[in-house]
């Protein structure tokens, strides 16, 4: 039993590397936990249900490698700090319970240089 993720989340990987074994916790399967928060334009599923999930297309390749290591991609950078900013703004969620997760640590800085030019901290 799992515990951390949302159930939609858990489906892929229980079915392909767990044989289906890996379940969600009864407190994750509650409709209630299964809102997504305001502030997003969700995917919507065509039993009317939305995804906990978004892939967003920014276009074009406009990824920078640094001297001394590190990649960044300032408009991708820019683009998480918005949504971060309309899921705050939604009134659902506090920035501690948002996790924005990127490989590169200097994609990382721009995220956190962003949200702390707006005086958010703890996502």
């Amino acid at each position: 039993t799992q515990y951390r993720m949302h159930p939609f989340l858990l489906e892929f990987p229980s079915a392909y590397f767990y044989k289906g074994v890996v379940k969600s916790s009864e407190e994750l399967q509650s409709s209630e936990l299964r809102e997504l928060p305001a502030g997003f334009p969700w995917h919507e599923r065509k039993d009317g249900s939305y995804l906990p999930l978004a892939f967003v297309h920014i276009g074009g390749d406009l990824e920078m490698t640094h001297d001394f290591s590190g990649k960044s991609n300032p408009k991708e950078a820019e683009l998480v700090v918005t949504i971060v900013m309309d899921l705050l703004g939604g009134g659902d969620v506090e920035p501690q319970q948002i996790a924005v997760i990127s490989p590169y640590s200097r994609q990382v800085d721009k995220i956190r240089g962003g949200l702390g030019a707006r005086n958010i901290r703890n996502v």
